[in-house]
């Protein structure tokens, strides 16, 4: 998936002439959360819903995880439950990176792979979804500001809830 340039008729029709695109990395990829509700979701906002595609036609995704494992066996896991007609195009968009929570050279790393991905749009934002344990959130945070920022797009973090362990003490 690679960025397109509008075209000049669209600049005359006042829209701009910008490539832009979205990566959307999940922390706790390889998580029950993902698995269930996050994978499904990304791929009926771009796939499945009546008005869709409701992200950007250029979004990646990326899996963040602790464990090392292969792009295949991460797609089998985590995307047994997608099954619609667009599957396929849309496992293309997914990558998988492993790397520690508080490691801040990880998250350096990271920033240079999304670099590789966002190749030569002009404007490429980034949303961080927090699927992780809360006593994380504050590393995983202050990783992502010193060194995974958004260069020329904005650059979003949402912490998913609810808080706690399982089921039963979640709040």
């Amino acid at each position: 998936l690679k960025c397109r340039k509008k075209s000049r008729a669209a600049g005359a029709a006042g829209m701009s002439q910008t490539s832009e695109m979205l990566t959307v990395v999940i922390f706790g990829a390889t998580g029950d959360l993902a698995k269930k509700k996050l994978f499904p979701a990304l791929y009926d906002l771009l796939y499945g819903c009546p008005d869709a595609p409701l992200l950007p036609a250029t979004t990646r995704i990326v899996g963040y995880g602790r464990a090392q494992m292969e792009l295949e066996a991460f797609l089998a896991k985590q995307c047994s439950d997608i099954n619609g007609a667009r599957r396929q195009d849309f496992l293309s968009r997914i990558s998988y990176f492993q790397g520690q929570y508080d490691k801040q050279q990880d998250f350096a790393r990271l920033h240079l792979r999304l670099l590789e991905l966002e190749g030569d749009c002009e404007k490429s934002s980034r949303l961080f979804f927090l699927s992780v344990p809360p006593t994380v959130f504050a590393q995983v945070c202050e990783n992502v500001h010193r060194e995974a920022r958004a260069v020329t797009g904005y650059t979003r973090l949402i912490i998913e809830k609810p808080f706690g362990r399982d089921s039963r003490t979640f709040a």
